[in-house]
């Protein structure tokens, strides 16, 4: 279903954005003020990456086919 799909992506976008927004003041807590751009990437790789994982586990609608 095409809304499923949808949500699924805002979610992602989503729960990507809030890492990607605090990962400069976490980096910079911990003395790593300087890998701010890499840290951002790297936290939005990770939760996409887990993401995946979590909606791979999802059953998978089968209404109107």
């Amino acid at each position: 279903m095409i809304w499923r799909s949808t949500a699924l992506i805002l979610a992602a976008f989503l729960a990507a954005g809030i890492p990607v927004s605090f990962g400069p003041e976490l980096l910079t807590a911990l003395g790593l003020g300087e890998f701010a751009f890499v840290g951002q990437l790297g936290f939005a790789i990770l939760v996409l990456s887990g993401l995946e994982a979590v909606f791979g586990r999802l059953p998978e609608s089968r209404a109107g086919h």
